[in-house]
């Protein structure tokens, strides 16, 4: 590329092949050659990109093989530029906090970079299944009509699943967020269900035992206010009447 790239490029680049490749292949060590050939200020290369896009690009990295990453200072011709690269490459290998990467929404990316990453998703898609539909794009046709043309009254029920067959570059962070909401969901409706499972049976055993407590007291109650029979009420007559004759 002849175009002077800058921290856009390296981010769309950066997240959609080397990320995804280094992921799969599961490394055991990272060794960087920290070249700061692109950094803004370098006297020949004439490339923008920030000391923070270096920090941020070797704090991905280093979330893989557990951590072991190893950086060696490689290049650039800008003392001030390789000083400040090197030092947000350190502060991200200590778990420091970077400053914000500011990506310029107003300029758009280099076509002739966005035309070198789908050339090499698309030479690389065979040997990696991270980048298998990387480089479809969306449509000039929806339900057979033009995109932008869409007017009042058009039924538009589906357009979201055909929508979620494209891939379209989503950054991968939003789709694992998406994906620990919805386990996160799940996991809580099981746990709600388990618990309802092992209340009820606890709700029935003590019911049981609460009639059976109260069957008994009206038993021993009943015991204690039994009515003498009329047969023993006329012995006791008897035996007065017979004390009286006496």
């Amino acid at each position: 590329n002849v175009d002077k790239m800058g921290d856009s490029e390296y981010l769309l680049a950066f997240q959609n092949i080397v990320m995804p490749i280094a992921s799969e292949f599961k490394p055991q060590l990272i060794l960087i050659s920290a070249g700061f050939d692109a950094a803004a200020g370098d006297p020949l290369s004439g490339y923008q990109v920030t000391p923070a896009m270096y920090g941020h690009m070797t704090s991905q990295l280093a979330t893989l093989a557990e951590g072991r990453v190893v950086v060696a200072l490689e290049g650039g011709y800008n003392l001030s530029s390789i000083s400040d690269c090197a030092t947000q490459c350190a502060r991200a290998l200590l778990g420091d906090p970077l400053p914000a990467l500011l990506v310029d929404q107003d300029r758009d990316i280099k076509d002739s970079a966005l035309q070198t990453v789908r050339d090499v998703i698309r030479e690389q898609r065979q040997f990696w299944q991270c980048l298998a539909g990387q480089d479809k794009v969306l449509p000039l046709e929806v339900d057979g009509g033009e995109v932008g043309e869409v007017g009042d009254g058009v039924e538009l029920a589906g357009l979201e699943d055909q929508l979620d067959q494209l891939s379209l570059g989503t950054s991968r962070s939003v789709v694992r967020s998406q994906l620990v909401k919805q386990m996160e969901a799940t996991g809580q409706a099981k746990k709600d269900s388990e618990a309802t499972v092992n209340i009820a049976p606890a709700a029935t055993e003590r019911d049981h035992q609460e009639h059976a407590s109260e069957d008994s007291k009206e038993t021993n109650i009943a015991g204690l206010t039994e009515v003498p029979s009329e047969d023993t009420n006329s012995t006791v007559d008897n035996e007065i009447a017979t004390n009286l004759n006496l």
